[in-house]
This record gives structure tokens, C-alpha cells and sequence, in this order.
């Protein structure tokens, strides 16, 4: 029964979609409003096509069957009408006469015919009255808004203009300031400074002391760019430098400049570098043991130290010596001409050790022993006469060699027992010679030969080999002028006899370390006529001091003169002075050793 009633209230609902609206339902307008329908939203009869409700719309459908009596809920009422599908209206429209045409979507294509609903084009209406517009509209001198309509009534609609306001303040003027911002002045008086926002983008060129800088700045609101150019700056000043270098002697000079355009800023007085006193020693050892039958030998190691106030070495310099003659019979009589030797440090490579020596360290190499002495002197260096008598050694493959890992692993692998021995004697030469210096070069030197007292050996009479040395040390400065020098000589003699053999060795000591045993105050000729012979060594001192300050070219351009069949010196004070020996080796030797300076 329910469903019965659900059914027919549908239906009434889906009525009132064609039919007039019942006054009791829906209240049409009036034809002329061009509305809808409040409460249907019916199409009027005029042809009009309008929006209407959406009856498929199961709430609308709903709502009309409560207004109908039905009191179920939604639900109850869909469940009710639900039913086998219906046909909907695809299409209306109408036609030529005036009649409505639908399609079902049963038969899309056939239409049903509900006849004219389009009725005779009525009478035409009465004209209606003209309107009513503005004409004019005026402001009075009291400021009231008056409106003139096209039917010549006013009507005066009130005040609309206030009092005269305050004078109005304008721009006076504008300009940019330094940093590039807009600076407005107003005819107030007041002004307002409009900044941008500026960015430093990059450099240009860099100020300095000859040139502003550039930078270019842009502004973060506007992207205007303006370029600031930093003011000339200061000059700046670098290091010091030396223009000229100070020495003991001489005072130097330096100065800072700009860096910028190289101007001299200050210059400064260098002080003479200040000096020291050191002394200057010298030490032979000679050994003549390895003369044998058919060979006179001479083996001497020098040495020279300079030491400091507290005995410690500054400067060494070591060299040796090794002459041999064959004692082959050669003729009667005595030697025919001089035979002059080399050192070893003057032979350097062609001595020959890198080729033939022992490998006593076993790092591969074998130094020269020249390079090999040298590695001992800079070893030496900073060091006492105590600790170089206290220097170990040990005997490798017959051969007394340094212990010390330092003087090893500087190349130093020859037999030391003799080169340590020069340089102890020469750090304890009680002769030394004092000066005071700065800077100074330290030389060595020796000059060695088979001396014309030599003779043959004949059948009733033994030969006789002398072979003699001239030594000597220098120090000089910077200007090459001597500071300080020392000069020895050894005279060791060897006897042989007609078949060779060595029959004697004659060999005492050095003529600085004999001093009056040397015999010249007593056998010496007085070449200078003042009744006093000097020992040699004291002549030879005499010489050295008398020497100090000439350069090498001075020292062997002195002046000679020939007396008692010895070439002595022509000059009044060294002869004074007490020294009248023969001087020609002495001022050689003195000015070899300077120039070996180093």
C-alpha cells in the first residue's frame, strides 16, 4: 500500500514539470517581469526557454512529495519508488507554427506533437511617458551641490566643498650628493635624501700612490651603477735594502722606497760590521818513512787554523805534501836544476784518489783528497784543539780512519792520524799572529823542491837528496789586503848510496819550530851592517808583520837588492826592522797563500 502511494505521489510530483502552475502550488509572476516562476522555475508560454529545477534529482523529488502529505525518509521513499527505468526527454523544441515538439529517449528520433503553444502576436501597448535626466549640475559660491533635471526642476543636494587646506608644499630643486644619491629640496625648506642601496660589484683599478682607484658600485632596487674612485693613496714602504753592504772598515747604506713609485722614503747609515780578534796559527808534520831503496820520499801534512777569542776554530785549511825523487845515478856531481812539486790540493782530480781509493764508509763514492780534506775542515769548524786531539779512530783494512759518523757521512774516509795531528799543532802554535776583523778569507800554501845543495852518489861517496818545502798561511779581507800570514820551511835531507839504497834521513823539525837551534845568529851574515843577525824565525815574523796590509800584488812587486851573494830586500825599513835573509821564497810563498784565500 505504502509503495501505491509512493508511486502516485511521484507522479503528482512529476506533473506540476508539465503542467500550469496551480495557484495553490505556484504563484506566477507577471508575464512582463521577464522572471521565473518562484517556486517551479517554469518556462512562460512566450517560448522562452528558461532553467528549471532538476527533477532527476531525487531531494527535489523528495521535497515536492512531502509538500504532497508523504511523511517516510529519504530512503524509505527511494527505496519505494524504485522501479524499471523510465523515458526521459532528450529534446524540446518548436517549431515553425508555433507548436511544441519532445523526443523520448525511447525514440530520439520521433517527435511528439503537443500542439501550438505559441499563440497571435498581440496589440500593440500604449507609449510610455518620457523619463527624466540631469540637465546641469553646479557647485554655488558656498559650496553646495545644485542638479537642473531635463523637466527644469532643481534640487539641491547640499554642501560637498570643505575650508581652503593648508599650502601645499612643492619641489624646490634636486641634485646628487658624493655617493650618488637624489637629494630633493622642497619650497618648505626641508629636504629628503632618496639613497639607493649600493653593492660593491668589482675594482677597476686599484688606488695607489700615483693614481685614484675605481670601483664600481650597483644599486639592489634599481641596478644603477655609479663608479667610486678611492683618493691617491699613501706611499707604503717595503724592506730595507742595501745599497751598499758594510763592512769592518767601512760604514754601508740602505733605505726603503715606496712600493708603489720606487721614491726613496729613508735611508739609514749602516755601521762598520764590528770586529773580533782572532788568531792565526799554522802545524807540519813531516815523516820521511816511506823513503826506500831507489826512492827519497817526503810526506808532510800542513794545516792552519784561525781561532776565536775562546780557542775555538773558525776558518781550517789543510793541504799535503808527498815528494819523491828516484835515486837513480845520473852523473857526477851535484843536481843540475830545481825540481818543482805539486800538493795534493793543487793537483785535485789528477791525484787520482776517486779512482783508487777505498770505499771505507761503503756508501759507493770515494771523494778526491782534496774534497776529502776540505769535508775535515768544515767538520772542524766551532771546534777546540781539545776535541780534535780527542777525535777516535779506528783502523780499517790498515788504514787509521775517522769514528766519528758526521765526518764519515761527509766523505771524509781517508787516514786522519796525520791531518789531525797538523791541525792540533796548528791550535797549538805558540807563534800565532793576532788581528781583528770582520770578514776575512783564510788561505794555504806551500811550495816544494829538490834544492841545488843536492848531489849524486858516486863509488866512493854516498848521494845526498834535499828536498825542501816553503810554507805559509794568509788571512785577507774584502779589498784583498793581508790581515795576517805566517811562513815556515822544512829541509829534511836524504843520504843514498851508488846502488840506491838509503843510508841516511835527516830531519829534526820545522825552521819555527827549531827557533835559535836553527843556528842563523851565529852562521847568518849581517846584511843590513848593524852587527845583530836575527834567528830565522824571528826574520820571518819581522816580514809577515811588515807585510800585513799589502795585497798580493804589493807583496811580490817589493823591491830587491843583491848583498853577500843573497837577494835580500831594498827597503830601508824591513832591513831596520831586522829582517836581511833572502826574501825572494819568503814573499812568494807569503803571496801564494793569499791568493788561495778562500
Amino acid at each position: 500500500m505504502k509503495k501505491l502511494l509512493c508511486m502516485f505521489l511521484l507522479l503528482l510530483a512529476l506533473t506540476c514539470t508539465f503542467a500550469a502552475c496551480d495557484t495553490a502550488i505556484c504563484q506566477h509572476r507577471d508575464k512582463n517581469d521577464d522572471a521565473l516562476c518562484d517556486k517551479c522555475q517554469e518556462s512562460y508560454t512566450d517560448g522562452t526557454d528558461v532553467t528549471k529545477e532538476d527533477e532527476s534529482d531525487p531531494q527535489v523529488l523528495y521535497a515536492r512529495a512531502q509538500k504532497l502529505g508523504y511523511e517516510g525518509t529519504l530512503e524509505e521513499f527511494l527505496a519505494l519508488c524504485k522501479g524499471a527505468d523510465g523515458v526521459s526527454i532528450i529534446n524540446t523544441r518548436i517549431d515553425e507554427n508555433g507548436n511544441l515538439l519532445i523526443y523520448y529517449s525511447n525514440a530520439p528520433t520521433t517527435a511528439i506533437n503537443l500542439g501550438k503553444v505559441i499563440g497571435a502576436t498581440g496589440a500593440t501597448g500604449e507609449t510610455g511617458k518620457d523619463g527624466v535626466g540631469i540637465q546641469d549640475v553646479n557647485v554655488t559660491k558656498d559650496g553646495e551641490l545644485v542638479l537642473i533635471y531635463t523637466d527644469n526642476t532643481v534640487e539641491n543636494l547640499g554642501t560637498i566643498v570643505g575650508a581652503n587646506g593648508a599650502t601645499g608644499v612643492g619641489i624646490a630643486s634636486t641634485a646628487m650628493d658624493k655617493d650618488g644619491n637624489l637629494v630633493v629640496t622642497y619650497t618648505d625648506g626641508t629636504s629628503a635624501v632618496l639613497a639607493h642601496d649600493w653593492e660593491y660589484s668589482y675594482t677597476l683599478r686599484e688606488a695607489t700612490c700615483k693614481q685614484t682607484g675605481m670601483d664600481l658600485y650597483t644599486c639592489k632596487d634599481c641596478s644603477l651603477v655609479r663608479m667610486v674612485m678611492p683618493p691617491i693613496t699613501d706611499h707604503s714602504g717595503g724592506e730595507w735594502i742595501v745599497d751598499i753592504a758594510p763592512t769592518w772598515k767601512t760604514e754601508g747604506l740602505k733605505h726603503i722606497e715606496c712600493v708603489g713609485c720606487g721614491l726613496h722614503l729613508e735611508e739609514e747609515v749602516l755601521p762598520c760590521l764590528p770586529v773580533a780578534p782572532y788568531k792565526l796559527g799554522m802545524g807540519v808534520v813531516v815523516s820521511l818513512d816511506s823513503s826506500k831503496s831507489g826512492l827519497a820520499q817526503v810526506d808532510a801534512t800542513i794545516a792552519s787554523v784561525v781561532l776565536d777569542e775562546d780557542g775555538r776554530i773558525v776558518s781550517c785549511r789543510i793541504d799535503a805534501i808527498q815528494n819523491k825523487v828516484s835515486l837513480s845515478l845520473e852523473g857526477d856531481g851535484a843536481y843540475s836544476a830545481l825540481r818543482v812539486f805539486q800538493t795534493k790540493v793543487e793537483m785535485g782530480d789528477n791525484y787520482g784518489m776517486s779512482n783508487f781509493g777505498m770505499d771505507f764508509n761503503k756508501d759507493g763514492i770515494v771523494l778526491e783528497w782534496y774534497k776529502q780534506a776540505q769535508a775535515f775542515e768544515s767538520w772542524a769548524v766551532g771546534k777546540t784543539a781539545q776535541d780534535i786531539e780527542m777525535t777516535a779512530t779506528q783502523e780499517v783494512m790498515g788504514h787509521q780512519i775517522a769514528v766519528d759518523s758526521d765526518l764519515l757521512d761527509a766523505g771524509c774516509t781517508i787516514q786522519i792520524t796525520e791531518i789531525k795531528a797538523a791541525v792540533l799543532k796548528a791550535c797549538k802554535d805558540d807563534q800565532t799572529v793576532e788581528f781583528e776583523a770582520g770578514a776575512f778569507r783564510h788561505g794555504l800554501a806551500a811550495v816544494s823542491y829538490v834544492d841545488t845543495s843536492s848531489y849524486f852518489a858516486t863509488s866512493d861517496n854516498d848521494g845526498k837528496v834535499n828536498i825542501y818545502s816553503d810554507i805559509a798561511c794568509s788571512v785577507v779581507d774584502e779589498d784583498g789586503k793581508i790581515l795576517a800570514s805566517l811562513m815556515d820551511a822544512i829541509q829534511p835531507r836524504i843520504e843514498y848510496n851508488v846502488d840506491g839504497e838509503i843510508t841516511n834521513k835527516s830531519y829534526t823539525a820545522t825552521k819555527r819550530e827549531l827557533k835559535e837551534n836553527y843556528g842563523m845568529k851565529h852562521w847568518g851574515i849581517d846584511n843590513n851592517a848593524d852587527g845583530i843577525v836575527y834567528e830565522w824565525y824571528i826574520q820571518s815574523s819581522i816580514f809577515t808583520k811588515y807585510v800585513s796590509g799589502f795585497t798580493i800584488d804589493q807583496v811580490t812587486s817589493m823591491p830587491t837588492k843583491t848583498s853577500n851573494g843573497h837577494i835580500i830586500s831594498a827597503d830601508d825599513d824591513l832591513l831596520s826592522a831586522g829582517c836581511t835573509i833572502q826574501i825572494t821564497e819568503i814573499k812568494a810563498i807569503v803571496a801564494k797563500a793569499a791568493k788561495a784565500a778562500r
